[in-house]
């Protein structure tokens, strides 16, 4: 798993090899940079990725190891050259052999890094562990993990059966490589009638592109590229890519066409609605309700948008709006100042913890059906219904208390602290906490008129809340 392998006895029996395991007391981080990096992703696509890992506890002198003391959040990230991560996804290792599993997709090439992301990274010109107690600190454990894919649901795929239907597959030449090592160039879809069998599929494929029916004289447009193609010798799944990308390219498939003025049609809606809420066209229950005209109803127009932002989808619109809206994606190009808050600096978890939970109270907002849904009669800064992440709203200088575990009503306004990082200025806004709306109003059932000031986080200190971190 590391660039240079661990030393190991010679001599190892089965048990013994399936409880050895690698352990870190540090992050992934310079100079310390680990990763799986025997697995490389032969092709994108979907994969399963399974880990194991487990938490310890080391002694001062790195000699006697012994159970661990608490969980451990590992974050899984990809790594391509030239060193560019991706995050995968997150999860809690405990204390025994903790089998975690992730469904991601992954790039060619792409390889795997895990990050110990609560343990120490160095950061000079103190480079202790802040986390050494008298009798040693924690750390987390890798045995192995396990790949699974690229994963297909059927074959051919629905993109290719959209573009080539049924027709027939056979491998391309072999273009590189000799014996076992052999790479075909893919495979090539042959047809008996290529002017017939091209019109039919240009037809079929522009509809769906389009979202709606095209004439004779739309597809002829696009038909007489791959006709141009096949007549100079290019092969027929060559031409009919030629074709399907001058589709793609044009005015109708990248901007909307309401054919009228006025008020929207049922398709026009149902375009809209769609890429509103999903980043995608409309799937075959709202063109099937357009088609019928019952799109425009409020009550189906309102099951409909129910529906869709219920969806995985839907937090495809969360990412965009949120990014364009926040500015979100730079949360981690504006730092507080290093003095104040040194244990700022190189914290992944702290960044990563901030923007998800932005997303993710927006997100549980989007969903609700009503104020009162989402809020209930405490308000808009509900602590105890709010996803605050108790690692980023303490160290915000909030309540100090993890997530259902607020004493009384104590409210928080969420996700103030990650907008205030991204929309800040770097060096006028260090002062992080004074977007920390934490007030304690005890059992009252409304707030008092004046809210309490904001704590300032102590300089040098560690976040309260960094150890209640489930």
């Amino acid at each position: 798993m590391a660039e240079v392998r661990p030393k190991r006895p010679e001599n190892r029996d089965q048990a013994r090899r399936d409880r050895e395991a690698m352990g870190v007391v540090v992050s992934t981080y310079e100079p310390t940079e680990i990763r799986f990096g025997k697995f490389r992703t032969p092709v994108s696509g979907l994969y399963r990725l399974r880990f194991s890992a487990f938490s310890f506890w080391i002694d001062p002198k790195f000699t006697e190891v012994t159970v661990g003391r608490r969980p451990e959040p590992v974050t899984i990230y990809s790594d391509s050259e030239p060193r560019i991560l991706r995050k995968l996804g997150s999860f809690d290792v405990g204390v025994t052999p903790t089998v975690r599993q992730l469904e991601v997709f992954l790039l060619a090439s792409e390889t795997i890094r895990p990050d110990a992301a609560r343990l120490f990274r160095s950061r000079p010109p103190d480079h202790k562990n802040p986390l050494t107690m008298a009798d040693g600190m924690p750390g987390v454990a890798f045995q192995w993990m396990e790949v699974e894919g690229p994963l297909i649901d059927e074959w051919p795929p629905a993109g290719h059966k959209l573009l080539f239907g049924d027709l027939p597959m056979v491998d391309r030449p072999v273009t590189t490589g000799t014996g076992r090592a052999k790479v075909t160039a893919g495979v090539e879809v042959t047809s008996q009638n290529p002017g017939l069998d091209a019109e039919i599929l240009l037809r079929k494929f522009m509809e769906q592109a389009y979202r709606a029916p095209v004439d004779n004289a739309e597809v002829g447009r696009f038909l007489s590229v791959m006709q141009g193609a096949l007549k100079v010798s290019h092969s027929f799944t060559d031409s009919m890519i030629a074709g399907s990308t001058a589709v793609l390219s044009s005015l109708r498939f990248l901007y909307f066409n309401q054919q009228r003025p006025g008020v929207l049609e049922d398709r026009a809606l149902a375009e809209r609605l769609s890429y509103f809420l999903w980043n995608s066209s409309p799937d075959a229950e709202l063109r099937q309700l357009a088609k019928k005209r019952k799109l425009h109803r409020p009550d189906v127009l309102r099951a409909q948008t129910e529906r869709l932002l219920n969806d995985p989808k839907a937090f495809r619109f969360v990412e965009a709006f949120l990014d364009y809206w926040l500015d979100l994606p730079t949360i981690a190009t504006v730092a507080p100042d290093t003095e104040l808050y040194p244990d700022y600096q190189l914290d992944d978890l702290l960044v990563e913890s901030m923007t998800a939970e932005t997303r993710l109270f927006f997100f549980r907002t989007a969903q609700a059906k009503s104020w009162r849904d989402q809020f209930g009669e405490l308000g808009f800064c509900d602590a105890q219904r709010t996803p605050c992440d108790a690692l980023g709203h303490s160290w915000s200088g909030g309540c100090g208390s993890p997530l259902g575990a607020a004493p009384g009503r104590q409210r928080a306004q969420g996700s103030a602290h990650a907008i205030e990082r991204a929309r800040g200025h770097r060096q006028r806004d260090h002062d992080i906490t004074r977007q920390a709306r934490c007030m304690d109003y005890g059992t009252s059932p409304r707030p008092p008129a004046a809210a309490t000031a904001p704590q300032r986080a102590g300089g040098g200190a560690r976040y309260p809340g960094r150890d209640d971190h489930p």
